[in-house]
């Protein structure tokens, strides 16, 4: 996707967000496993960078113009505090994204609907488990490794006839 598509998907979503107060989207991939599942429904609403912290789950555009949903590792401000740079990795990816900057910020996870209940990142098991992923990075590992064999089970039984 160009720039000018991700500025526009961005600020009509934003635009969305403002009018509607929180967004709902469909997930979809496996890189916060299993935090977040293929389907579920995650709400957003529109934040500023100054109250965004470790823990929290952003969505932003990358740098190649796709939206993407990750947990928060650190936000580094500069000294005088006028700027900062947001650092984002999949619960279940092994490196962190590339640095993302206030402007490519769209929102802040508010909760994410599961198909029997609903998950909060600040809250109980949410919060707990932002703080095991992030306190524990080498868990991202077994992650990896076990969202590669749901993504592998969940296509190979959709695939049978």
């Amino acid at each position: 996707m160009n720039a000018m598509k991700a500025d526009y998907y961005s600020a009509a979503i934003k635009q969305a967000m403002d009018r509607l107060g929180t967004i709902e989207l469909h997930s979809s991939g496996t890189s916060m496993f299993p935090y977040i599942l293929e389907r579920d429904t995650c709400y957003f609403r529109s934040c500023e960078v100054e109250e965004l912290k470790s823990g929290d789950v952003l969505l932003f555009i990358n740098n190649a113009g796709s939206l993407v949903c990750h947990r928060i590792i650190s936000v580094q401000k500069d000294n005088d505090e006028t700027s900062a740079v947001i650092i984002c990795k999949g619960d279940t990816n092994r490196y962190p994204d590339e640095p993302v900057s206030p402007h490519q910020v769209i929102g802040k996870l508010t909760h994410t609907r599961k198909r029997w209940f609903t998950l909060s990142p600040d809250k109980g098991l949410g919060r707990l488990w932002g703080k095991l992923v992030i306190s524990l990075p080498p868990f991202a590992f077994i992650l990896h490794r076990i969202a590669a064999i749901y993504r592998w089970r969940t296509n190979h039984l959709s695939t049978r006839s």
